[in-house]
Parts: structure tokens; sequence; C-alpha cells
């Protein structure tokens, strides 16, 4: 493997531009090991690969700098979200409020388009449901190599600086994309369970409760920045999927990552030896059945989005093709997600002992909107919370209980 280009110099702003510059070549030097030839452009990763090994980097950097091995901290903090923690920036003046990563980016390099030196990173973006996606590249020769060239700012890496910043970028590179996911969302038990109540009590109810009122109510979700009739429901899938991903199938991807730091550990690799020592858990240790026991809880959160899936269907019916082979389909469809959707409330009734309304023949027909939104509450409140997110879903929750 070449020896990664370490940045010289950095313009200003301390452990910030150190950091970008850890991240942006660890990404260049990963691409570099696996499949770079001279010439060619390095592949995209997307924003939340990218920002999985930003954190893994950060966190391992924040270690080594805690036993006073490096200058200077990683600049970011860890915060929550839908995919697990990543690297955020706090807000000035907001308590508990964050800016992850990427947004952070993309807006200083956005802001100082004009400076050379800040451009780290070649961004490209997209829209999906409101939110900026991400598609992240190192900048490469274009925006970072005057980094390197000016001989009058004050130095990025001091004292052993340079050593072990080359160690990390080179141990980065062994591990897959899948692998450097996993490392970047999980750590420890408490955090991956706090980082699937998270998904639970947080995102997923509040959002369960606006995709009710969007289908009793269409655009209501206008009045607060979102598109007529857009409905929650894929996200909200992604969002059951991703317990079901913590829960269980990322231990594959993650044991193997661990068990590549271990062996480096075992030869003597010193910054390996602080990542198993002072970040991350084995495998053993973080899917205990405290946590294995959410997929579960995963699996029957699908049966409820099916349910709402037919109901929206109902309430809200999709436009009829005008030819006849297409609304036949049309027609198999609605009726395929209505059963789907019967069997997922009979499963969630079930599982947690709750009174699920059956779904209306028709929009007209009335429909007990509270009485669906307390039988919500009451599957959430059986679940085995026991982080902050549990306190703050009881808060949110009391407007909902016993109204039917």
């Amino acid at each position: 493997m070449a020896e990664p280009l370490i940045p010289r110099h950095m313009s200003n702003g301390g452990a910030l531009w150190g950091t970008h510059a850890l991240w942006v070549t660890a990404l260049e030097a990963w691409w570099q090991q696996r499949n770079g030839q001279a010439g060619e452009e390095p592949e995209s990763w997307r924003g939340i690969e990218f920002d999985k090994l930003a954190h893994f980097l950060h966190l391992i950097w924040r270690a080594l700098y805690e036993r006073k091995l490096v200058t200077f901290d990683s600049a970011y903090m860890s915060a929550g979200g839908v995919h697990g923690p990543g690297p955020a920036l706090p807000r000035a003046g907001e308590f508990n409020r964050h800016v992850p990563a990427l947004d952070a980016i993309y807006h200083i390099q956005d802001a100082l388009k004009d400076n050379p030196d800040i451009h780290l990173f070649d961004l490209a973006t997209s829209k999906y449901a409101g939110k900026i996606q991400y598609q992240v590249r190192p900048g490469r020769e274009r925006t970072w190599l005057p980094m390197h060239l000016s001989d009058t700012l004050p130095p990025v890496l001091r004292k052993k600086d340079p050593g072990f910043f080359r160690a990390l970028i080179e141990m980065t590179t062994v591990f897959s994309r899948e692998e450097l996911r996993a490392l970047g969302t999980h750590q420890s038990k408490e955090g991956t369970i706090e980082a699937i109540e998270y998904n639970v009590f947080i995102h997923l109810f509040k959002r369960l409760m606006d995709e009710t009122r969007d289908i009793e109510t269409p655009g209501w979700r206008k009045k607060r920045g979102s598109a007529l009739g857009q409905s929650d429901l894929p996200p909200l899938v992604s969002v059951a999927n991703e317990i079901e991903r913590k829960s269980k199938s990322n231990r594959g991807a993650y044991a193997e990552g661990w068990r590549k730091l271990k062996e480096a550990a075992d030869t003597g690799n010193e910054v390996a030896t602080v990542a198993i020592e002072d970040v991350y858990s084995a495998p053993d240790d973080i899917w205990t059945e405290e946590v294995t026991k959410w997929e579960q809880h995963g699996e029957q959160m699908n049966g409820l989005l099916t349910y709402l899936k037919a109901l929206r269907n109902v309430c809200i019916p999709p436009k009829e093709p005008e030819d006849d082979e297409a609304r036949q389909k049309l027609a198999e469809r609605l009726r395929d997600e209505k059963d789907a959707g019967e069997a997922g409330a009979r499963r969630v009734a079930a599982a947690y002992k709750v009174s699920v309304p059956p779904l209306p023949s028709r929009r007209a027909d009335s429909f007990p909107w509270n009485r669906l939104r307390s039988a919500i509450v009451e599957v959430f409140d059986s679940l085995p919370g026991s982080t902050q997110y549990l306190d703050a879903y009881n808060r949110f929750a009391e407007n909902y209980r016993g109204v039917a």
C-alpha cells in the first residue's frame, strides 16, 4: 500500500480541519487500497456509509486523545440518528441540538466556496422526502492540494500525531464498507439499546402518529411544510428495518470487523489496542438477550405499518388508471395490501393484547381515529424501554392516552 498522503498544514479552525483531514485521507486511502488506478476518479460513498466511516475514525481518534497520545481532540460529538449514532457538531446556544457532520461540511464548504483550503470533500446532493441525500468523494487535487503546499500556515499534526494519523488510516483500509458501517453504528450493548430505542420511541412513534393524522385529514402534513398526501410509510418501513438490523443482522459484519481489530491489537498495533480497550465491546457482550429481544418487536411493527398502508388506500384511494388492464392490476394490488393490513393488525393485536379497529370499507364510513391512536400508545407502552428516550416518549404519548 502506498503511504497515505498526510496534510502538513491547515488554514485555521484547529481540530475541525484536522478532523476533516483525517476523514478525507482515510476515504482516499481506502479507495486506493481497494481499486485505485492512476487517473481514475474515486467512487462515491453514500452519505450513511461515509457517516459511519467518520464516526469510526472520530471514536478512535478521541480515545487516542483521551489517552494523551495525540495533541488535538476530534471536533465532533456523537449524536443519535435513525441509522444509529454519528458525528455531529453542537448547535450554538441550543441545548441538546446538533448538526450532523455532512450537513456541517456542506454548509462550511458552501459558505466558504471561494477558499480552496476548505474544500476537502467532493459532495453531490439530491433530495428525497424533503431531506438532502449525499454522495461523498475525497476532493483530491482540485480542492485539498493547497493544504499541502503552504509553508506559512501552522502545522496540522504535531509531535506523535503523524504516526497515529498514518496508523489509523492504514488500519481503516482493511475493513469492508459493511464492517465500517457496523463499527460506526455499534460500540457497546448500552449504546446499541439506546440506538434502538431512539428508532422506536422517538422516530417511529412520532411518525406513526403523523401518518394517522395525515390519513384522517389529507393535507394536514402540508401545514407542516410537507407535500400534500405524501405518505410517511416508506421511511417508516426503513425505521422498522433499522430495529431488525441493530438487534440482529448487523452482528455478522460487526463480529468480522471486531475480529480484525483484535488480531491487530494482539500483534502490537497500538491504535487497534486502544480501539479494543476503550471503544469496542466484544460481539457477545453487545448482542445479549436485552438487544436481541428487539428483533421480534421490529417484526411486529411491520405488521402495524402494513395495516396503516391499507388504511391509507381506503381513505385516500389512488387515482384509477384509464386502461382496463392497469385498473385490474391496481384493484388486485389494493386487495392484496388490504389482506396484508388485516393480517398485520391481527398479529399486533395478538402480540400486544390490544384492540386494533377493523379497516373501513370506504372513506365515507366512520372510523375511530382516537381509538387507533390509543391502541398504538398501548403497543408502545408495552415495549421494554429503559433509556432517556422512553422518558421523552412518555411525555409525548400522554396526549393520546385514554382518548378513545
